[in-house]
Order: structure tokens, then sequence, then C-alpha cells
């Protein structure tokens, strides 16, 4: 089962729903860099 099917989640979720907003981006990179995934992630973690 996947985490997003999880009783315990679905539950948080729906008491929360209305709290917040889900915002979802996906880029590829040629290798797994921690640095340059912050980097590509910022500007859509900091833009509302």
């Amino acid at each position: 089962m996947q985490f997003v099917a999880w009783p315990d989640h679905v539950a948080i979720m729906k008491e929360y729903r209305q709290r917040g907003r889900l915002r979802s981006t996906t880029w590829t990179a040629e290798q797994a860099d921690p640095s340059a995934v912050w980097q590509a992630a910022l500007p859509h973690l900091a833009s509302r």
C-alpha cells in the first residue's frame, strides 16, 4: 500500500483539507545531486 492510501494519512488529509493548498511539479536531472535539487526546488517552494 502506498503512503497516500494509508488510513492515518487519509484521515489527516480529510481533517486538514481546507488548511492549505497542494502544488506539485516535476523535472529531470542527469544525476542525483542534492544541491542541484534544492536549487531547482527553492523557487517553487518560495512562490505563492
